[in-house]
């Protein structure tokens, strides 16, 4: 495979900004073009004492979100440069850029973009390439398509010369969605192909490293329904053909026969496997309450190129109300659900939870507030198959129950007079986690917060004290200390400066382990002709008082540029 320089890296973000400079000011003298949003610039430098350096000593980034408008032709457009694209070690690139210029109905995506199709096709996973969609309003069909690539090659050099990250081929992929219906009778029929280059890696290194070129095919099918206005029904269906190994000999399968006349769509090899994702939705909507239910089941190795960071082989039930009292001032939402793993009991152990919450909230007044929520988790895991070691093994072994219970609470008190406004708030929370095995674990927080806001001088004041304890078996962490923060304005509110502060004391089994000190100072100063210039400073300091970790330091100072469009 190639090597690229960091030259290579950048040019295709380079050229769009030049792009950019050369003809938007042309464009926006004649008064055709116009831009909102706004580019940004920061140069970083970064030093560490007592520890290696955690990144480079100086580093720069470039962005941009802007949304350019042409006549009838909306184009918002952004893009990202940076030095750490160099060594970043991911699917897809630091540098990125992309453009989604909108005219009438039709929308197009060019550049690193996403898009959804849904949760068991494609669901927005980025993407180097094209997409339309095409949506005229009061229309029975609306269509939507991508093409592009998913993931680069994650391999440079040979074996001794990997980045960091798991190796990958390079993946490209397309799809359609075409929707037929409207005013909420709608049906989504999708279609998905996803496939690894097998040339991007080499046979060689690809065996080493234990992995293999794969494909997939993916169908879909949505629905969603409303009756008499209260009514919301959403279904979906999905079925994934996933080929582990594109260089195993071809099969023809007996079951899910489909797949043999796909062409050049999919191949079915010995390594592929079929499996299904199916999710509805009920919704009830009263003048005072809601009703929901929702049933979702995703098969056995169910897997999609559109969403690769997905769960599988499970299913779960779960439904809920939510109501308010005293017109409005009260509200109530509780839900509950049943979840379970191991659906075709493959699998030695079998995990079935119960999950219900209760969540409240209060508004006694325009001043004061409450808020409180419980929740209950239970797991347990049964071990279905096993090999029986001995005679005398304890049958309760083969059965492990873990709970889990949590209790938030929270007040707010506002007060203050004129353009002096002024909050207290606490809150609190504590979660135990036990199981018949012994295991149990207990967790507290609680944090008290004072802001005021002083319209007239233009300044913000903060300070909360917060403190946690983790107990698991005979080991204790306990952490506490203050955070101070402040912004004020001057110059007619042309320059923003910030200051914060924070000191956390760490221990372990009341043994005394850090003092960790923070201090960030920032400074902002904004012109008349949309220019933002700023610096900022930061601070962290770790004194540890025990011999196996080191005391260190570290400091960041960085000056950033901003330009706003506003026509």
């Amino acid at each position: 495979m190639p090597t690229y320089t960091p030259a290579n890296k950048l040019r295709p973000g380079l050229l769009t900004v030049c792009l950019l400079v050369t003809f938007v000011p042309a464009l926006m003298a004649q008064q055709k073009l116009r831009i909102s949003g706004s580019l940004n610039g920061s140069a970083i430098g970064y030093t560490a004492s007592g520890i290696e350096s955690r990144r480079d000593p100086l580093y720069w980034m470039l962005s941009g979100n802007l949304t350019l408008s042409y006549w009838q032709i909306s184009a918002p457009f952004s893009f990202t440069l940076s030095q750490q694209d160099q060594t970043f070690r991911y699917p897809q690139p630091f540098n990125q850029f992309g453009i989604s210029p909108t005219y009438k109905y039709v929308t197009l995506h060019a550049g690193y973009r996403s898009m959804n199709f849904s949760e068991f096709t494609l669901a927005g996973t980025i993407f180097m390439g094209l997409g339309v969609e095409v949506a005229p309003p009061n229309a029975m069909v609306k269509v939507s398509a991508m093409y592009g690539r998913f993931a680069k090659a994650r391999l440079v050099g040979g074996l001794n010369d990997l980045e960091f990250g798991i190796p990958s081929y390079e993946r490209w992929g397309y799809g359609t969605k075409v929707t037929i219906g409207k005013n909420g009778q709608e049906v989504d029929l999708i279609l998905f192909r996803g496939r690894d280059d097998p040339a991007s890696i080499p046979d060689t290194v690809a065996s080493a490293l234990d992995i293999a070129p794969a494909e997939n095919f993916v169908w879909g099918v949505n629905v969603r329904r409303t009756l008499a206005k209260r009514i919301t029904i959403n279904t979906e269906y999905a079925l994934s053909a996933y080929t582990k190994d594109t260089r195993d000999p071809e099969a023809r399968l007996t079951s899910f026969r489909y797949a043999n006349y796909l062409g050049n769509l999919y191949t079915p090899t010995q390594s592929s496997q079929f499996n299904g994702a199916f999710q509805a939705q009920l919704g009830y909507r009263a003048d005072r309450y809601q009703l929901n239910a929702k049933y979702r089941r995703l098969g056995p190795e169910y897997k999609t190129m559109g969403s690769p960071f997905m769960n599988n082989d499970f299913d779960d039930l779960t439904g809920g109300i939510a109501t308010a009292f005293f017109e409005g001032k009260f509200n109530v939402a509780v839900n509950a659900g049943l979840q379970r793993n191991n659906l075709n009991h493959t699998e030695e152990t079998r995990v079935e939870r119960f999950i219900g919450s209760v969540t409240t909230s209060y508004m006694i007044s325009e001043k004061f507030n409450l808020n409180a929520s419980y929740s209950n988790f239970n797991s347990t895991t049964k071990l279905d198959r096993f090999y029986q070691q001995s005679q005398i093994d304890e049958i309760d072994s083969l059965l492990f129950l873990q709970v889990t219970n949590n209790v938030t609470a929270g007040v707010n008190y506002n007060f203050g007079q004129g353009d002096i406004a002024r909050t207290l708030a606490f809150t609190s929370s504590y979660q135990v986690a036990s199981g018949n095995q012994g295991n149990k674990s207990v967790f507290y927080n609680a944090n008290v917060a004072y802001q005021s806001n002083n319209t007239p001088r233009d300044l913000t004041f903060n300070v909360n004290l917060n403190a946690n304890s983790n107990q698991v078996a005979a080991i204790n962490n306990f952490s506490v200390g203050p955070t101070v923060s402040a912004s004020k304005l001057f110059f007619t509110r042309k320059l923003r400066s910030t200051f914060s502060s924070s000191y956390i004391r760490s221990y372990q089994t009341a043994v005394l382990l850090s003092d960790n000190t923070t201090a960030r100072l920032g400074c902002s100063y904004s012109t008349r002709t949309r220019h933002t210039f700023g610096v900022d400073l930061s601070y962290l300091n770790r004194l540890n008082h025990q011999g196996d970790m080191p005391s260190f330091s570290e400091f960041r100072g960085g000056v950033t540029y901003n330009y706003s469009f506003s026509n």
